[in-house]
Protein backbone atom coordinates (compact mmCIF):
# COMPACT_ATOMS: atom_id res chain seq x y z
CA UNK A 1 0.00 0.00 0.00
CA UNK A 2 1.27 3.46 -0.90
CA UNK A 3 0.09 7.04 -1.08
CA UNK A 4 0.34 9.14 -4.24
CA UNK A 5 -0.18 12.81 -4.97
CA UNK A 6 0.27 15.22 -7.87
CA UNK A 7 -0.17 18.96 -8.42
CA UNK A 8 -0.11 21.10 -11.57
CA UNK A 9 -0.53 24.83 -12.07
CA UNK A 10 0.51 25.97 -8.59
CA UNK A 11 3.76 27.82 -7.87
CA UNK A 12 3.76 26.28 -4.38
CA UNK A 13 3.74 22.71 -5.74
CA UNK A 14 6.75 21.66 -3.64
CA UNK A 15 5.26 22.84 -0.34
CA UNK A 16 1.78 21.50 -1.11
CA UNK A 17 3.16 18.09 -2.06
CA UNK A 18 5.11 18.01 1.20
CA UNK A 19 2.00 18.91 3.20
CA UNK A 20 -0.21 16.45 1.33
CA UNK A 21 2.23 13.57 1.66
CA UNK A 22 2.34 14.16 5.41
CA UNK A 23 -1.44 13.70 5.42
CA UNK A 24 -1.01 10.44 3.46
CA UNK A 25 1.83 9.18 5.68
CA UNK A 26 -0.38 6.41 7.11
CA UNK A 27 -0.31 4.75 3.68
CA UNK A 28 3.44 4.14 3.70
CA UNK A 29 6.39 4.73 6.00
CA UNK A 30 9.33 3.07 4.26
CA UNK A 31 10.31 5.88 1.87
CA UNK A 32 9.13 9.22 0.53
CA UNK A 33 9.79 11.14 -2.66
CA UNK A 34 8.90 14.24 -4.67
CA UNK A 35 9.75 15.30 -8.23
CA UNK A 36 8.91 18.67 -9.80
CA UNK A 37 9.27 20.01 -13.34
CA UNK A 38 10.28 23.46 -14.54
CA UNK A 39 11.69 24.84 -17.83
CA UNK A 40 12.47 21.44 -19.30
CA UNK A 41 14.12 19.98 -16.20
CA UNK A 42 13.05 17.57 -13.45
CA UNK A 43 14.04 18.16 -9.82
CA UNK A 44 13.96 15.16 -7.52
CA UNK A 45 14.40 14.30 -3.85
CA UNK A 46 13.63 10.94 -2.26
CA UNK A 47 14.90 8.73 0.52
CA UNK A 48 14.13 6.21 3.24
CA UNK A 49 11.91 7.32 6.07
CA UNK A 50 8.97 9.56 6.87
CA UNK A 51 8.18 12.66 4.86
CA UNK A 52 9.34 14.96 7.67
CA UNK A 53 12.70 13.18 7.80
CA UNK A 54 13.39 12.98 4.07
CA UNK A 55 12.65 16.64 3.31
CA UNK A 56 13.98 19.85 4.82
CA UNK A 57 13.51 23.50 3.97
CA UNK A 58 16.66 23.36 1.85
CA UNK A 59 15.62 20.29 -0.15
CA UNK A 60 12.12 21.66 -0.75
CA UNK A 61 13.56 24.94 -2.03
CA UNK A 62 15.44 23.00 -4.71
CA UNK A 63 12.22 21.38 -5.95
CA UNK A 64 11.21 24.26 -8.19
CA UNK A 65 8.27 24.36 -10.57
CA UNK A 66 4.49 24.58 -10.64
CA UNK A 67 3.91 20.88 -11.26
CA UNK A 68 5.08 17.75 -9.50
CA UNK A 69 4.21 14.37 -8.05
CA UNK A 70 4.96 12.69 -4.73
CA UNK A 71 4.83 9.30 -3.08
CA UNK A 72 4.96 7.55 0.29
CA UNK A 73 5.91 3.90 -0.01
CA UNK A 74 5.05 0.71 1.78
CA UNK A 75 6.50 -1.96 -0.53
CA UNK A 76 4.43 -5.02 -1.43
CA UNK A 77 6.74 -5.89 -4.30
CA UNK A 78 10.36 -5.03 -4.88
CA UNK A 79 13.00 -4.40 -2.25
CA UNK A 80 13.44 -2.00 0.65
CA UNK A 81 16.04 0.06 -1.24
CA UNK A 82 16.19 3.77 -1.94
CA UNK A 83 16.68 2.91 -5.62
CA UNK A 84 13.12 1.57 -5.66
CA UNK A 85 11.67 4.55 -3.83
CA UNK A 86 9.23 6.58 -5.92
CA UNK A 87 8.83 8.57 -8.05
CA UNK A 88 10.66 6.47 -10.67
CA UNK A 89 11.86 7.62 -14.09
CA UNK A 90 12.20 6.63 -17.74
CA UNK A 91 13.89 9.08 -20.09
CA UNK A 92 12.27 7.97 -23.33
CA UNK A 93 9.98 9.02 -24.80
CA UNK A 94 9.63 12.60 -23.57
CA UNK A 95 10.79 11.94 -19.98
CA UNK A 96 8.31 10.42 -17.54
CA UNK A 97 8.15 10.09 -13.75
CA UNK A 98 5.68 7.73 -12.05
CA UNK A 99 4.08 7.44 -8.61
CA UNK A 100 1.99 4.34 -8.21
CA UNK A 101 -0.18 2.53 -5.67
CA UNK A 102 -1.09 -1.11 -6.23
CA UNK A 103 0.41 -4.36 -7.41
CA UNK A 104 0.67 -6.09 -10.79
CA UNK A 105 -0.01 -9.81 -10.92
CA UNK A 106 1.68 -10.63 -14.25
CA UNK A 107 5.03 -8.92 -13.72
CA UNK A 108 7.17 -11.89 -14.80
CA UNK A 109 5.47 -12.21 -18.18
CA UNK A 110 5.62 -8.45 -18.75
CA UNK A 111 9.35 -8.34 -17.99
CA UNK A 112 10.00 -11.04 -20.58
CA UNK A 113 7.95 -9.24 -23.24
CA UNK A 114 9.54 -5.87 -22.49
CA UNK A 115 13.01 -7.32 -22.94
CA UNK A 116 12.44 -9.59 -25.93
CA UNK A 117 10.00 -7.45 -27.91
CA UNK A 118 10.64 -3.87 -26.80
CA UNK A 119 14.33 -4.16 -25.77
CA UNK A 120 13.63 -2.60 -22.38
CA UNK A 121 15.63 -4.11 -19.52
CA UNK A 122 14.02 -4.00 -16.06
CA UNK A 123 16.77 -3.45 -13.53
CA UNK A 124 14.83 -3.97 -10.29
CA UNK A 125 12.38 -6.27 -8.55
CA UNK A 126 9.72 -3.58 -8.62
CA UNK A 127 6.50 -3.91 -10.61
CA UNK A 128 6.48 -0.09 -10.77
CA UNK A 129 9.40 -0.14 -13.20
CA UNK A 130 7.52 -2.72 -15.25
CA UNK A 131 4.37 -0.60 -15.39
CA UNK A 132 6.13 2.60 -16.42
CA UNK A 133 8.01 0.75 -19.16
CA UNK A 134 4.83 -0.85 -20.51
CA UNK A 135 3.39 2.66 -20.78
CA UNK A 136 6.57 4.20 -22.18
CA UNK A 137 7.06 1.53 -24.85
CA UNK A 138 3.45 1.97 -26.01
CA UNK A 139 3.76 5.76 -26.01
CA UNK A 140 7.00 5.63 -27.98
CA UNK A 141 5.39 3.35 -30.60
CA UNK A 142 2.39 5.67 -30.90
CA UNK A 143 4.49 8.82 -31.26
CA UNK A 144 6.77 7.19 -33.84
CA UNK A 145 3.64 6.21 -35.78
CA UNK A 146 2.79 9.90 -36.12
CA UNK A 147 -0.12 9.93 -33.67
CA UNK A 148 -0.77 13.29 -32.02
CA UNK A 149 0.75 13.30 -28.51
CA UNK A 150 -2.42 13.61 -26.42
CA UNK A 151 -4.09 10.79 -28.31
CA UNK A 152 -0.85 8.79 -28.13
CA UNK A 153 -0.86 9.15 -24.33
CA UNK A 154 -4.42 7.89 -23.96
CA UNK A 155 -3.78 4.98 -26.35
CA UNK A 156 -0.72 4.08 -24.26
CA UNK A 157 -2.90 3.98 -21.13
CA UNK A 158 -5.30 1.66 -22.97
CA UNK A 159 -2.37 -0.62 -23.74
CA UNK A 160 -1.44 -0.67 -20.05
CA UNK A 161 -4.98 -1.83 -19.31
CA UNK A 162 -4.76 -4.45 -22.07
CA UNK A 163 -1.45 -5.87 -20.87
CA UNK A 164 -1.27 -5.32 -17.10
CA UNK A 165 -3.38 -7.26 -14.61
CA UNK A 166 -3.79 -6.33 -10.97
CA UNK A 167 -4.53 -3.09 -9.16
CA UNK A 168 -3.04 0.30 -9.92
CA UNK A 169 -3.72 3.95 -9.23
CA UNK A 170 -1.12 5.93 -11.17
CA UNK A 171 0.07 9.51 -11.41
CA UNK A 172 2.68 10.38 -14.05
CA UNK A 173 4.56 13.60 -14.71
CA UNK A 174 5.27 13.83 -18.46
CA UNK A 175 7.83 16.45 -19.49
CA UNK A 176 6.22 19.28 -21.41
CA UNK A 177 2.74 17.78 -21.36
CA UNK A 178 1.55 17.71 -17.77
CA UNK A 179 0.12 15.35 -15.20
CA UNK A 180 -1.51 12.04 -16.14
CA UNK A 181 -3.73 10.16 -13.69
CA UNK A 182 -5.33 6.80 -14.34
CA UNK A 183 -6.81 3.85 -12.52
CA UNK A 184 -7.16 0.13 -13.25
CA UNK A 185 -10.40 -1.00 -14.97
CA UNK A 186 -11.80 -2.40 -11.70
CA UNK A 187 -10.96 0.67 -9.62
CA UNK A 188 -9.40 -1.36 -6.80
CA UNK A 189 -7.06 1.36 -5.51
CA UNK A 190 -8.46 4.84 -4.84
CA UNK A 191 -7.62 8.05 -6.69
CA UNK A 192 -9.34 11.43 -6.24
CA UNK A 193 -8.83 14.90 -7.70
CA UNK A 194 -9.65 18.53 -6.99
CA UNK A 195 -9.08 22.04 -8.31
CA UNK A 196 -8.52 25.68 -7.34
CA UNK A 197 -7.97 28.74 -9.53
CA UNK A 198 -7.21 26.66 -12.62
CA UNK A 199 -4.72 24.40 -10.81
CA UNK A 200 -5.34 20.72 -10.07
CA UNK A 201 -4.40 18.20 -7.41
CA UNK A 202 -4.68 14.39 -7.49
CA UNK A 203 -4.29 12.14 -4.44
CA UNK A 204 -5.00 8.70 -3.03
CA UNK A 205 -7.50 10.17 -0.55
CA UNK A 206 -9.60 13.32 -0.71
CA UNK A 207 -8.40 14.44 2.72
CA UNK A 208 -5.04 15.31 1.12
CA UNK A 209 -6.91 17.50 -1.37
CA UNK A 210 -8.78 19.33 1.40
CA UNK A 211 -5.60 19.67 3.46
CA UNK A 212 -3.97 21.88 0.81
CA UNK A 213 -7.16 23.96 0.53
CA UNK A 214 -8.27 22.68 -2.87
CA UNK A 215 -11.86 21.91 -3.80
CA UNK A 216 -12.74 18.28 -4.34
CA UNK A 217 -14.11 17.47 -7.82
CA UNK A 218 -14.46 13.72 -8.25
CA UNK A 219 -12.94 10.28 -8.01
CA UNK A 220 -10.98 9.06 -11.01
CA UNK A 221 -13.28 6.36 -12.33
CA UNK A 222 -12.28 2.74 -13.11
CA UNK A 223 -10.31 2.69 -16.37
CA UNK A 224 -10.45 6.47 -16.64
CA UNK A 225 -7.40 8.49 -17.65
CA UNK A 226 -7.21 12.24 -17.06
CA UNK A 227 -4.50 14.44 -18.57
CA UNK A 228 -4.05 17.68 -16.64
CA UNK A 229 -2.31 19.69 -19.33
CA UNK A 230 0.67 21.99 -18.88
CA UNK A 231 -1.08 24.42 -21.22
CA UNK A 232 -4.13 24.43 -18.94
CA UNK A 233 -7.35 22.46 -18.77
CA UNK A 234 -7.91 18.73 -18.77
CA UNK A 235 -8.69 15.92 -21.22
CA UNK A 236 -10.27 12.58 -20.38
CA UNK A 237 -10.42 9.09 -21.82
CA UNK A 238 -12.24 5.94 -20.65
CA UNK A 239 -11.10 2.37 -21.28
CA UNK A 240 -13.90 0.45 -23.00
CA UNK A 241 -13.67 -2.66 -20.80
CA UNK A 242 -13.97 -0.89 -17.43
CA UNK A 243 -16.51 -1.24 -14.66
CA UNK A 244 -19.00 1.62 -14.55
CA UNK A 245 -18.49 1.89 -10.77
CA UNK A 246 -15.37 0.93 -8.79
CA UNK A 247 -14.86 -2.30 -6.90
CA UNK A 248 -12.72 -0.61 -4.27
CA UNK A 249 -10.63 -2.70 -1.89
CA UNK A 250 -12.72 -3.38 1.23
CA UNK A 251 -9.63 -3.09 3.44
CA UNK A 252 -9.33 0.58 2.48
CA UNK A 253 -12.54 1.24 4.40
CA UNK A 254 -11.73 -1.13 7.27
CA UNK A 255 -8.11 -0.23 7.92
CA UNK A 256 -5.95 1.75 5.52
CA UNK A 257 -7.76 4.98 4.75
CA UNK A 258 -8.04 7.87 7.16
CA UNK A 259 -11.46 8.15 8.84
CA UNK A 260 -11.84 11.73 7.59
CA UNK A 261 -11.55 10.61 3.96
CA UNK A 262 -14.23 9.80 1.46
CA UNK A 263 -13.21 7.15 -1.06
CA UNK A 264 -15.32 6.80 -4.18
CA UNK A 265 -18.04 8.80 -2.49
CA UNK A 266 -18.15 6.61 0.63
CA UNK A 267 -17.34 8.14 4.02
CA UNK A 268 -14.73 5.97 5.73
CA UNK A 269 -15.94 7.17 9.14
CA UNK A 270 -19.56 6.33 8.38
CA UNK A 271 -18.64 2.92 6.98
CA UNK A 272 -16.64 2.02 10.09
CA UNK A 273 -19.48 3.11 12.36
CA UNK A 274 -21.88 0.89 10.45
CA UNK A 275 -19.46 -2.05 10.74
CA UNK A 276 -19.43 -1.52 14.51
CA UNK A 277 -23.22 -1.57 14.70
CA UNK A 278 -23.30 -4.72 12.56
CA UNK A 279 -21.07 -6.49 15.06
CA UNK A 280 -23.64 -5.98 17.84
CA UNK A 281 -25.82 -8.68 16.30
CA UNK A 282 -23.15 -11.32 16.86
CA UNK A 283 -22.33 -10.11 20.36
CA UNK A 284 -25.99 -10.54 21.32
CA UNK A 285 -26.25 -13.91 19.57
CA UNK A 286 -23.42 -15.22 21.77
CA UNK A 287 -25.09 -13.83 24.89
CA UNK A 288 -22.10 -11.62 25.68
CA UNK A 289 -23.88 -8.28 25.97
CA UNK A 290 -24.68 -8.94 29.65
CA UNK A 291 -21.15 -10.10 30.46
CA UNK A 292 -19.14 -7.06 29.33
CA UNK A 293 -18.17 -4.23 31.68
CA UNK A 294 -16.53 -2.04 29.04
CA UNK A 295 -15.72 -1.91 25.33
CA UNK A 296 -12.13 -0.88 24.60
CA UNK A 297 -10.79 -0.13 21.10
CA UNK A 298 -7.30 -0.98 19.90
CA UNK A 299 -6.18 2.43 18.60
CA UNK A 300 -6.44 4.00 16.16
CA UNK A 301 -8.48 2.48 13.36
CA UNK A 302 -11.10 0.64 15.40
CA UNK A 303 -12.15 3.60 17.56
CA UNK A 304 -15.19 4.70 15.59
CA UNK A 305 -16.42 1.14 15.12
CA UNK A 306 -15.98 0.39 18.83
CA UNK A 307 -17.85 3.55 19.84
CA UNK A 308 -20.74 2.71 17.50
CA UNK A 309 -20.82 -0.83 18.93
CA UNK A 310 -20.86 0.59 22.46
CA UNK A 311 -23.79 2.85 21.63
CA UNK A 312 -25.68 0.01 19.97
CA UNK A 313 -25.23 -2.32 22.96
CA UNK A 314 -25.52 0.32 25.69
CA UNK A 315 -22.17 -0.75 27.18
CA UNK A 316 -19.61 1.84 28.38
CA UNK A 317 -16.86 2.79 25.94
CA UNK A 318 -13.41 3.19 27.52
CA UNK A 319 -10.09 4.38 26.11
CA UNK A 320 -7.93 1.85 27.89
CA UNK A 321 -4.91 1.67 25.59
CA UNK A 322 -2.72 4.75 25.34
CA UNK A 323 -0.93 5.04 22.03
CA UNK A 324 2.59 6.35 21.50
CA UNK A 325 1.93 8.29 18.31
CA UNK A 326 5.58 8.19 17.30
CA UNK A 327 5.55 4.45 16.64
CA UNK A 328 4.37 3.40 13.19
CA UNK A 329 1.44 1.19 12.21
CA UNK A 330 2.39 -2.34 13.24
CA UNK A 331 0.62 -4.11 10.37
CA UNK A 332 2.80 -2.41 7.76
CA UNK A 333 6.04 -3.09 9.62
CA UNK A 334 8.16 -5.85 8.05
CA UNK A 335 9.04 -8.91 10.10
CA UNK A 336 7.25 -10.63 12.97
CA UNK A 337 9.92 -9.69 15.51
CA UNK A 338 9.70 -6.01 14.54
CA UNK A 339 5.90 -6.05 14.80
CA UNK A 340 5.95 -7.88 18.16
CA UNK A 341 8.48 -5.54 19.75
CA UNK A 342 6.62 -2.55 18.37
CA UNK A 343 3.32 -3.45 20.09
CA UNK A 344 4.63 -2.85 23.61
CA UNK A 345 6.37 0.35 22.58
CA UNK A 346 3.24 1.51 20.81
CA UNK A 347 0.51 0.78 23.39
CA UNK A 348 0.33 1.15 27.17
CA UNK A 349 -2.70 -0.20 29.09
CA UNK A 350 -4.45 1.80 31.82
CA UNK A 351 -4.74 -0.39 34.92
CA UNK A 352 -7.86 1.40 36.19
CA UNK A 353 -9.75 0.48 32.99
CA UNK A 354 -8.86 -3.22 32.99
CA UNK A 355 -8.32 -4.35 36.59
CA UNK A 356 -11.10 -6.68 37.81
CA UNK A 357 -13.13 -5.97 34.68
CA UNK A 358 -14.67 -8.07 31.93
CA UNK A 359 -13.50 -6.40 28.72
CA UNK A 360 -14.46 -6.54 25.06
CA UNK A 361 -11.42 -5.54 22.99
CA UNK A 362 -12.29 -4.32 19.49
CA UNK A 363 -9.73 -4.21 16.68
CA UNK A 364 -10.09 -3.54 12.97
CA UNK A 365 -8.85 -7.00 11.99
CA UNK A 366 -6.64 -9.95 12.89
CA UNK A 367 -4.00 -10.63 10.25
CA UNK A 368 -1.08 -12.54 11.73
CA UNK A 369 -2.26 -12.42 15.33
CA UNK A 370 0.98 -10.87 16.60
CA UNK A 371 -0.51 -7.57 17.74
CA UNK A 372 -3.66 -9.10 19.24
CA UNK A 373 -1.76 -11.70 21.24
CA UNK A 374 0.60 -9.14 22.78
CA UNK A 375 -2.20 -6.73 23.71
CA UNK A 376 -4.21 -9.48 25.41
CA UNK A 377 -1.15 -10.55 27.40
CA UNK A 378 -0.65 -6.98 28.57
CA UNK A 379 -4.19 -6.38 29.80
CA UNK A 380 -4.44 -9.77 31.51
CA UNK A 381 -1.18 -9.07 33.31
CA UNK A 382 -2.72 -5.99 34.94
CA UNK A 383 -5.82 -7.76 36.18
CA UNK A 384 -8.52 -8.08 33.50
CA UNK A 385 -10.76 -10.93 34.69
CA UNK A 386 -12.24 -11.85 31.32
CA UNK A 387 -11.26 -10.79 27.82
CA UNK A 388 -13.47 -11.02 24.77
CA UNK A 389 -12.07 -10.02 21.40
CA UNK A 390 -13.98 -8.73 18.36
CA UNK A 391 -12.68 -8.09 14.84
CA UNK A 392 -14.45 -5.43 12.79
CA UNK A 393 -13.28 -7.26 9.66
CA UNK A 394 -14.33 -10.77 8.68
CA UNK A 395 -11.72 -13.50 9.16
CA UNK A 396 -8.74 -13.02 6.81
CA UNK A 397 -7.86 -16.41 5.31
CA UNK A 398 -6.38 -15.67 1.89
CA UNK A 399 -3.42 -13.73 0.47
CA UNK A 400 -3.91 -10.29 -1.02
CA UNK A 401 -2.22 -9.66 -4.37
CA UNK A 402 -3.50 -6.16 -5.06
CA UNK A 403 -1.20 -4.00 -2.95
CA UNK A 404 -1.62 -5.12 0.66
CA UNK A 405 1.17 -7.02 2.40
CA UNK A 406 -0.66 -10.31 2.93
CA UNK A 407 1.21 -12.59 0.51
CA UNK A 408 1.31 -15.88 2.43
CA UNK A 409 -1.79 -17.74 3.62
CA UNK A 410 0.39 -19.80 5.96
CA UNK A 411 1.05 -16.71 8.10
CA UNK A 412 -2.63 -15.82 8.47
CA UNK A 413 -4.07 -16.45 11.90
CA UNK A 414 -7.56 -17.43 10.73
CA UNK A 415 -6.11 -19.76 8.10
CA UNK A 416 -3.83 -21.65 10.49
CA UNK A 417 -6.38 -22.24 13.25
CA UNK A 418 -10.07 -22.96 13.73
CA UNK A 419 -12.11 -20.76 16.07
CA UNK A 420 -11.44 -22.74 19.25
CA UNK A 421 -7.72 -22.91 18.48
CA UNK A 422 -7.65 -19.16 17.84
CA UNK A 423 -9.29 -18.49 21.21
CA UNK A 424 -6.68 -20.68 22.87
CA UNK A 425 -3.77 -19.05 21.00
CA UNK A 426 -4.96 -15.57 21.90
CA UNK A 427 -5.93 -16.48 25.45
CA UNK A 428 -9.44 -15.01 25.19
CA UNK A 429 -12.78 -16.16 26.56
CA UNK A 430 -14.57 -15.50 23.28
CA UNK A 431 -13.60 -14.41 19.76
CA UNK A 432 -15.98 -12.74 17.32
CA UNK A 433 -15.38 -11.94 13.66
CA UNK A 434 -17.59 -9.77 11.48
CA UNK A 435 -19.93 -11.83 9.32
CA UNK A 436 -18.95 -11.42 5.67
CA UNK A 437 -22.55 -11.80 4.50
CA UNK A 438 -23.51 -8.85 6.70
CA UNK A 439 -20.76 -6.79 5.06
CA UNK A 440 -22.14 -7.65 1.62
CA UNK A 441 -25.54 -6.37 2.71
CA UNK A 442 -23.92 -3.19 3.99
CA UNK A 443 -22.19 -2.67 0.63
CA UNK A 444 -25.57 -2.77 -1.07
CA UNK A 445 -26.34 0.53 0.65
CA UNK A 446 -23.59 2.07 -1.50
CA UNK A 447 -24.70 0.62 -4.84
CA UNK A 448 -24.82 4.12 -6.32
CA UNK A 449 -21.09 4.53 -5.57
CA UNK A 450 -19.57 1.03 -5.70
CA UNK A 451 -19.80 -2.22 -7.67
CA UNK A 452 -19.35 -4.15 -4.44
CA UNK A 453 -15.78 -4.34 -3.14
CA UNK A 454 -12.54 -6.22 -3.79
CA UNK A 455 -12.61 -8.77 -0.95
CA UNK A 456 -10.20 -11.53 -1.97
CA UNK A 457 -8.53 -11.74 1.45
CA UNK A 458 -11.87 -12.83 2.88
CA UNK A 459 -13.15 -14.97 0.00
CA UNK A 460 -10.14 -16.21 -1.99
CA UNK A 461 -11.80 -14.92 -5.18
CA UNK A 462 -9.52 -12.74 -7.32
CA UNK A 463 -10.90 -10.21 -9.80
CA UNK A 464 -7.96 -10.56 -12.19
CA UNK A 465 -8.56 -14.30 -12.46
CA UNK A 466 -4.92 -15.17 -13.11
CA UNK A 467 -3.84 -16.10 -9.58
CA UNK A 468 -2.40 -19.62 -9.43
CA UNK A 469 -1.01 -21.54 -6.47
CA UNK A 470 2.44 -21.26 -8.04
CA UNK A 471 2.11 -17.48 -8.29
CA UNK A 472 1.15 -17.23 -4.61
CA UNK A 473 4.11 -19.44 -3.63
CA UNK A 474 6.55 -17.26 -5.57
CA UNK A 475 5.01 -14.09 -4.12
CA UNK A 476 5.29 -15.46 -0.58
CA UNK A 477 8.94 -16.43 -1.11
CA UNK A 478 9.86 -13.02 -2.51
CA UNK A 479 8.18 -11.13 0.32
CA UNK A 480 9.81 -13.35 2.93
CA UNK A 481 13.24 -12.68 1.43
CA UNK A 482 12.63 -8.95 1.26
CA UNK A 483 11.39 -8.82 4.87
CA UNK A 484 14.51 -10.68 5.97
CA UNK A 485 16.65 -8.21 4.06
CA UNK A 486 14.88 -5.30 5.75
CA UNK A 487 15.23 -6.89 9.19
CA UNK A 488 18.96 -7.39 8.65
CA UNK A 489 19.37 -3.77 7.60
CA UNK A 490 17.55 -2.66 10.72
CA UNK A 491 20.01 -4.69 12.79
CA UNK A 492 23.00 -3.20 10.97
CA UNK A 493 23.80 -6.32 8.94
CA UNK A 494 23.90 -7.09 5.25
CA UNK A 495 24.28 -10.21 3.12
CA UNK A 496 28.08 -9.99 3.01
CA UNK A 497 28.18 -9.98 6.81
CA UNK A 498 26.26 -13.24 6.82
CA UNK A 499 28.58 -14.84 4.29
CA UNK A 500 31.69 -13.84 6.22
CA UNK A 501 30.30 -15.06 9.53
CA UNK A 502 28.85 -18.33 8.23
Amino acid sequence: MCGVMGIIGDSQANVLLYEGLNILQHRGQDSSGIVTFESGNFYTEKGHGLVKDVFSGDTLTKLIGSQGIGHVRYPTSGKYSVQEAHPIYVNTPLGIYLSYNGNLTNTTELKTTLLNKHHRHINSYSDSEVLINVFASALQKNIESGIETQKAIFLAVDEVHDRCTGAYAVIMLIAGHGLLAFRDPNGIRPLEYGTKNGAYVVASEDIAIHSVNYNFVSSVQPGEAILFKSSGGIAKSKYAKSLSLPKTCLFEYIYFARPDSKIDGVSVYEFRCKLGKLLAKQIRAKGLDNKIDAIVPVPETSRHSALALSQELGIPYKEGLVKNRYVGRTFIMPGKKTRKNSVRRKLAPLTEVFKNKSILLVDDSIVRGTTSREIIKMIKSIGATRVFFASIAPAIRYPNVYGIDIPDANTLFAKKYNLEQMKCELGVDELIFQNYEDVLQLLEQYSDCLSGAESSMFTGEYISGNISTKYLQVLSKERSEHEQEKALKDEGLNHSDLVINS
